[in-house]
This record gives C-alpha cells, structure tokens and sequence, in this order.
C-alpha cells in the first residue's frame, strides 16, 4: 500500500475538487427537487459522500487503465525513462546553479517588501477596515475610563465575545499613545513580528536553510495580513501567545520553568481569543507521549489548577464575562455548516497547492524508503519519568496534526469566519514542517524551493488583490463631517471610531446584538436570564423613546444587513424601518468601502421629522 500512497491521495484530492465542482449542478438533475444547498444537512453528507466515492471509482479505473496501457507499450516506456532522466539532469543543474539562487533570493525580497508594504497600508488606512473593527476600541475605551465592561448594566452596548485580553496586554501602550486606529494596528503588526522571530528560532534549531525558513515566513505572514486579522483584533496576539507556548518548551528542551511559563501563557490564549487554548491540551499530550509522563501531570494539573482560578477570578470580577465569550460557543448563536468547511478546504488547497503537491511527493519518498524497515512501537506505562511510547515525533509534525482535526472536526465548520482557523492553526505548522522536508530533498530541492515561491505568488495573487484597489472615499469623509457636525447620534457599528476619535458618546456597537441571544436557563456562570431581558428591554426603550421624542441628531440605519436598536424586542409587529419613518426622514445615502476586507455597507442618514 506504501507505494500507492502518492497516486492514492492525488486520487482523492481530484475526487474531493471535482466533486464540489459537480455536486451543486447534478443534485437537481438526478434527484429532482429540490437543490443541493436546500437539502437537509445529513442528505448533503450522504449526496456529497456518494459522489465522490463514484467519481473516486472512476479515477481510479482511469489510473489503472492508462497504466495497463503504458506498461504494455515499450515505446511509451523508453519516452518515459528518457523524459526521467532528462528531469533528473535538469534537477542537478537548478540545485547547482548559482543565477537560481539568486533569483530565489531577489524574488524572496520582493515578496517581502510586498508584504511590508500593506502591512504598513493597514497601519495607516484612515479609517476601519472591518465593519465591528471599532468595537475593540470600544472595549479599550471603557477600561481607559475605568468602565467594566463586563457588567449587566454596561452590556448591551460593552458586549465584547472575545474576552479581555488583547486589551488588557496593550493597556499601558494605548493609555501612553492613544486609543486610535494606527495604535491598534502597529501592535498588531508588532504581535505578528513576535510570531515570525520564534518561527523563524525553531526553525534554525532545527538547523534549516535561510531560504526555507524565509519562505515559511512569508506564507505564515501572509496567512496573518489575510482579512480582520491584522485590524484591530486580538487574533495576531493570540497567535504569538499561541507559539510562545508550544515553542519555549521545545527551544528550552522542556525543562519546568518553560513549561510552567508555557501553561501560563496558554491561560492567557483562553484570555485573547478561546481556540488558542488548544496549546495547552497540544503540549500536554505531547509530553505524555514523548518527553515524559510524569511532566505531563505536572504541566496538566498546573493547568487545570491555573484556569479554574482564572475562571473563579473572572467569574466574580466580570459577571457577563463567559456569558459573552463562552456562552455563544455552545448555542445556536455560533452556526456551524459541513459545507462552508468544504468551501474553505477548497481554497486552502487552491492557496498551498504546489505546498501540498511537495508533501504529498515528499511522503511518499520517505513511506518507499521506509517500508524494508520494520521497527515496532513500545508502550511504557511503569517509568513516570519516561513518555508513554518509545517512537519519537517532532513537536510541528504533532502541531500539524491535532490542530488539523481540531478545524477539520470543528473549528472549520463555523460560518462566522473565513480561512481564520487554517491560516492561524495548520499553516504554520505545515509550512514549517514542508520547508525542512525541502532541505532534505536532495536534488529537487531548488525545483521545491521554485514551486513553493511559485505557490506563494498565485496565493498572493488571490488574497492580496484588493490591497491594491483604488480606494476613493469621498463618502468616507462625509460620514466623518456628519459625525462631527452632530452631537447626539444612534450610530452604525461602521462609524464607532469616527464617533470616539472626535468624543461622541456610542450608542450601539458591533456586538451588542449578541447580547440578545439571551440564555434560557440559570447558571452560575451569568445573571439570571430574567435580569439580561430586563435590562436588554430597557436598553431597547430607552433608545426608542429617545427616537420617538426626535432626541437623536442623527441616526445611522444599515441598509444591507439587519443591525439596529431591536424595536421589534418590545413590538413584535413593528419593524426598525417602520418605527423610524414615523419620526425622522432621509438625508442622505452612503456607500462606504473597506478595501482590505472586501467589505461594502450601504447606509441611510436619518433627521427628525
């Protein structure tokens, strides 16, 4: 089976690609009715499972025919061999040449001064690049102010589901620089160098290329200019917390103090941005396995022991602080969809294709050089001192692995993000660990290293186009005019910077819609259900007696998406659009654009009638 492996899994991949493809188009066709996306979601796995085991058997009769027919041909299989070992000349002579590496190198700086250049755009875009991008501010706002966000009373407007601590880690640097935009986005910027600096110490420990490791940069770097995460979000610092723990113990051999420090900053990644946290249950496992049983119970009960105070802490300090972040992960509030998990593994595939198309070959190499070996896997369960198994795995090969189920299992099938969770937990890991397989790849090493800058670009190509869009925003600085000309406004999430920057008092943020998810049963992690309705009901009337007394200046309503004050919370048969006409009028119409995160809203400015 060793020797298929290749053919195998260049089989299923076709198979999975092809099947997406034609899924969609054929449902109808063959099944009637209704279409593939309309179809319940255990008829989508059975549809979807069905296709590509038939487009599978097809593939599979195709490889085996054509190969019948090639190896019976002796003609075909002298072209074979002369066009192989042609190749392999070609090979030697790319590794051997001096102008190919320096073209590496050259392009390898260019691609780096690409990635420099919108990572310094993103610091000083003028305004927010994504729509709940001030609600971070907001959260910083309130701490600057000694306003707990976290309270009943401050929550419909303070709600913030990713937990304190981004704001709490770059407090003392927004209370000496400002709480602005630019501030927000150069620590974001900051966090991510952090991220490249250990990536780039493992790798050398590991005694890998310069070429390699600038490589696994840049894709690790692009992975985290991709989308919200370099805005003003807590995701870049999460991922430098995230390395800090699974890598000081690898670059310390894991001796206790690393790991005592390790399990504390893992409790700081539940903190920043939850699914970080998986560091810790990663380096746990790991040292059970393969470094030694007894650490492993140590760094585990110093764990266990640390997050349940950290829990009991925040619990008591911050009332709604897991109604908020934790809360929502296990409700509907969160929506979970097999085929936008499919959607993502598509574009994965399409960004790292010649990345996986190295792995693949790669694996299959070393499975064929393996297979006259025969070594067996032993399981000690006496000596606490020693690991569970006598057969060693690298810490990044593990990474790779756990945190690939982890998004293939889970954390993919959330719709409320795109490519987050494969950029931020598989890329790194997998980039690292392809990059010194490149190394060890003897003559095809420059041929890899060509293929992986080639992947680099196409994925640029993709992902950065929008960076470098035109950006007109002459709408832009009329909100910004509005904003400034009117004192008391009901704002938009889009508009919450403008609205701090020049001292207004917010309204509404990005995320007080979640706060109305209310939970129905008690807990002894939130208030009582009962007093989150009320207050939410007191929130909602305040705003609308406000607006039916023509007490706003201003009210910013989004057009393109349902956000706004919930007047139907209190009146099931009125809706937001009906309750404003009744007491203000139009002014004006906006479109604002957010290049960066492809992102367009259309809004309509209200006065009082």
């Amino acid at each position: 089976m060793k020797q298929y492996f290749f053919t195998t899994s260049i089989i299923i991949i076709l198979g999975v690609i092809l099947t997406l493809q034609v899924v969609s188009p054929i449902t109808p066709l063959v099944l009637g009715g209704k279409s593939f996306e309309g179809r319940s979601e255990f008829m989508r796995y059975l549809i979807f499972l069905t296709t590509l085991m038939v487009i599978g058997i097809v593939l599979t009769l195709t490889y085996l025919i054509i190969k019948k027919l090639t190896s019976s041909n002796r003609k075909i299989n002298i072209l074979l061999n002369t066009f192989a070992q042609r190749c392999k000349s070609l090979f030697t002579t790319l590794n051997q040449s001096v102008y190919i590496k320096r073209a590496l190198i050259v392009v390898m700086v260019i691609s780096a001064l690409v990635l420099l250049f919108i990572q310094v755009k993103i610091i000083i875009f003028p305004y927010p690049m994504e729509f709940r991008e001030g609600s971070f501010q907001l959260t910083s706002f309130a701490l600057l102010n000694h306003i707990n966000p976290f309270t009943i009373e401050n929550n419909p407007i303070y709600v913030n589901p990713f937990g304190i601590g981004y704001n709490l880690i770059i407090l003392p640097i927004i209370t000496a620089l400002g709480n602005t935009l630019p501030i927000h986005r150069a620590l974001n910027a900051v966090f991510i160098l952090g991220a490249l600096i250990l990536l780039i110490k493992v790798m050398r420990l590991q005694n890998i290329s310069w070429p390699s490791i600038f490589l696994a940069g840049l894709f690790t770097w692009m992975g985290l200019l991709f989308h919200a995460t370099p805005t003003t979000r807590p995701d870049t610092l999460g991922e430098l917390l995230f390395f800090i723990s699974l890598f000081l113990p690898l670059l310390r051999k894991f001796s206790y103090g690393s790991l005592l420090i390790s399990a504390i900053v893992g409790i700081y990644c539940f903190l920043t941005k939850i699914y970080f946290f998986i560091c810790v249950p990663i380096m746990g496992l790991y040292l059970f396995l393969f470094i030694s049983k007894q650490k492993a119970i140590w760094y585990g009960i110093g764990s266990i022991l640390g997050l349940i105070l950290t829990v009991l802490i925040h619990n008591y300090y911050l009332e709604t602080y897991f109604l908020n972040t934790i809360y929502p992960l296990f409700t509907g509030r969160l929506t979970n969809d097999f085929g936008h998990l499919i959607q993502q593994t598509i574009k994965f595939i399409r960004d790292y294709w010649g990345i996986l198309l190295i792995c693949l070959i790669t694996i299959n190499e070393k499975l064929l050089l393996t297979s006259k070996h025969k070594f067996g896997i032993r399981i000690d369960f006496k000596s606490w001192g020693e690991p569970l198994l006598n057969q060693k795995m690298d810490l990044i090969i593990f990474s790779l692995l756990i945190c690939s189920l982890a998004v293939f299992l889970r954390f993919g099938w959330h719709i409320g993000t795109t490519q987050t969770y494969f950029y931020h937990l598989i890329t790194p890991f997998m980039v690292m660990v392809v990059h010194r397989w490149i190394d060890q790849s003897g003559i095809y090493r420059s041929l890899f290293l060509i293929l992986s800058l080639i992947t680099l670009t196409t994925q640029a190509l993709e992902n950065l186009t929008t960076d470098f869009k035109s950006f007109n925003d002459p709408d832009w600085k009329k909100l910004e005019q509005y904003v400034q000309n009117f004192e008391k406004i009901l704002n938009s999430p889009v508009e919450m910077s403008l609205m701090m920057a020049q001292g207004k008092t917010v309204e509404y943020s990005g995320n007080t819609l979640y706060y109305f998810l209310f939970p129905s049963q008690t807990s002894y992690f939130w208030p009582d259900p009962q007093q989150l309705i009320q207050v939410g009901d007191n929130y909602v009337a305040r705003v609308a007696q406000k607006i039916a007394k023509g007490e706003y200046d201003l009210v910013v309503n989004i057009v393109n998406e349902n956000y706004g004050f919930f007047v139907g919370k209190l009146d099931p048969n009125v809706s937001n659009e009906v309750f404003l006409a009744e007491h203000y009028h139009p002014i004006d119409n906006l479109t604002i654009s957010m290049p960066h995160t492809n992102q367009e809203w259309h809004l309509q400015l209200l006065a009082p009638n």
